[in-house]
């Protein structure tokens, strides 16, 4: 496949009603507090079936949307419903997102990869899926890649042509079986562009020819009338390809002369063009002669961004920023835009701005937005907050440069201000800016025993607020009552434990949980967890035996 936010409102009685979207400016930009402008021709957006990577301009990588396999690089878990590190390391070049995969390249040629590895796709040479990056051979020379739904293609800097991953219909181009790590496709080096599709695969030679492989409709016209091709052919005779983008049943061109052309299955207007049928047998211009310098398909739809920054979408609803049945021509969508891709169901853009938008379904947190249900049109997403929780008569949101800010209610402290005075806008807590997540108390619970819990991106676990049940993670003899409720309290933030494993937080009516790493389950405070009735638990204990937590 070619390569291609969290609005809450959070809602307090004695404040106001704020709404947060995920963040922008800063986010992507890898700014500070006052961002300036990104520089969105610099950042590669990559998104696959249900997830996103982005690579920042710090050259950092994040992900959001469905987990289940690791593709995120954090240990599976169903989704991660806003942008989180991959990884601590800031030196990658390249990343491509397939159906429950990641593969990237590093500054220094080597490659990566991580997620679903059920067909070999991975190119480790086994068959395990993986949650944190994976280096693939010992080369350094790699160019380019691109995950498809089982498999992978790649290039190297000398022009050669790479594939591992499901074979079963030959959209490796090998002619053989599938296969565990790359192999080299055939002895050509003058490769030059590449596209995995579901079960084929396209690319673009230095000479501007196109070529395909495997099992697809496309092939049926172009390539002496067959669907199925074991090794690469040319599709037709022209030689004025630049880029090439392979959807589900359709794709789209892009010619030299930057104007654009697709084929394929029509049958949602995907192609873009009139036809008689339901299908383009051969490429057509779409859109005149205007010149294009974004093209991605999926599924049954297709966008692309003029020279000019338009935003241009055509094809299926479900998968498009209107709301209408099906769009045969390309529709343009407000703004200006700098980048754009597509997953089942959603798309994500970047604007000229540096904004980060998304649209569509939502049901594995792939819009990043943290909510389920569809989005019918792209969300403005030019607030502060890349992760934000609410409590009971408090909210906590951490910024894109990872400090953390709290505001609302702070009878007990919660706020970790070092204070009980209640908070009308967001204030930071400390000056560390390193926070991963943060949960605070549910609004059912007392207001004057409410406590809040935070990961920092070391693994390390932090508490702070009412202690009156143990619910920080200290024996409540420890912390010394605060004043007006005469209660154990802490008024900052505390370390819990020496540990540096903590993965994801949970406060809750004067307890709190949490998962580790290794997805071992723990608890402590008093509530409705597996404790002794009443019996408040001054630290956090093992609650289950299995290792198999995942939220």
């Amino acid at each position: 496949m070619a390569d291609h936010c969290r609005p809450i409102a959070v809602t307090y009685s004695q404040i106001a009603r704020l709404t947060c979207l995920l963040t922008l400016f800063g986010w992507l930009s890898g700014a500070t507090a006052s961002p300036s402008p990104a520089r969105p021709e610099s950042l590669t957006l990559a998104t696959g079936y249900y997830h996103t990577v982005v690579l920042r301009e710090d050259n950092s990588l994040w992900g959001w949307g469905n987990n289940s396999f690791g593709q995120l690089g954090h240990p599976p878990v169903i989704s991660i419903d806003s942008p989180h590190p991959i990884g601590q390391d800031k030196d990658w070049a390249a990343v491509s997102a397939g159906y429950a995969h990641t593969v990237a390249i590093k500054q220094d040629g080597s490659l990566w990869a991580w997620g679903k590895n059920s067909n070999g796709q991975l190119g480790d040479g086994t068959t395990e899926s993986r949650s944190t990056p994976t280096r693939i051979t010992s080369s350094q020379d790699w160019a380019s890649v691109s995950a498809g739904y089982s498999h992978t293609l790649a290039l190297k800097k000398d022009g050669s042509l790479w594939a591992w991953g499901n074979n079963e219909e030959w959209q490796l181009g090998n002619g053989s079986t599938s296969q565990l790590a790359p192999v080299r496709i055939g002895s050509a080096n003058d490769w030059a562009e590449i596209s995995a599709g579901i079960n084929y695969s396209l690319g673009i030679k230095r000479d501007g020819s196109l070529w395909g492989w495997g099992s697809s409709i496309l092939f049926d016209h172009l390539a002496d009338r067959q669907s199925v091709h074991r090794v690469p052919v040319q599709l037709g005779t022209d030689k004025f390809w630049a880029k090439v983008s392979a959807g589900t049943f359709h794709a789209l061109l892009l010619k030299q002369d930057g104007t654009l052309w697709g084929w394929g299955d029509n049958s949602r207007g995907q192609v873009g063009v009139d036809s008689s049928g339901y299908r383009v047998d051969t490429p057509r211009q779409i859109g005149g002669n205007s010149q294009y310098l974004v093209v991605r398909a999926l599924r049954s739809f297709s966008l692309a961004i003029k020279a000019d920054g338009t935003l241009w979408v055509w094809g299926n609803s479900h998968d498009r920023p209107e709301a209408h049945s099906e769009n045969w021509q390309p529709r343009q969508v407000d703004g200006l835009w700098s980048n754009a891709g597509l997953g089942f169901g959603f798309g994500i853009g970047i604007k000229s701005s540096g904004e980060l938008e998304s649209w569509g379904f939502n049901y594995s947190s792939q819009l990043g937005r943290g909510i389920a249900g569809r989005q019918g049109v792209p969300t403005n997403s030019n607030a502060y907050f890349a992760k934000v929780a609410a409590g009971s008569g408090s909210a906590f949101g951490i910024k894109a440069d990872g400090t953390l800010w709290g505001w609302g209610d702070n009878l007990a402290g919660q706020l970790g201000l070092g204070d009980q005075t209640v908070r009308n806008r967001p204030v930071q807590v400390g000056t560390d800016n390193d926070w991963l997540d943060v949960s605070t108390a549910e609004s059912d619970w007392q207001r004057d025993n409410s406590h809040t819990l935070a990961i920092k991106q070391d693994g390390s676990l932090w508490a702070w607020g009412g202690n009156q049940w143990g619910q920080l993670g200290l024996a409540p003899e420890r912390s010394k009552p605060c004043s007006v409720i005469d209660r154990p309290c802490e008024l900052r933030p505390i370390k819990i434990s020496d540990s540096h494993d903590w993965l994801r937080v949970s406060a809750s009516r004067g307890c709190s949980l949490a998962i580790r790493k290794d997805h071992s389950l723990w608890g402590w405070g008093i509530g409705n967890v597996d404790f002794e009735p009443r019996r408040p638990r001054g630290q956090p204990i093992q609650l289950s035996p299995t290792n198999d937590w995942a939220q």
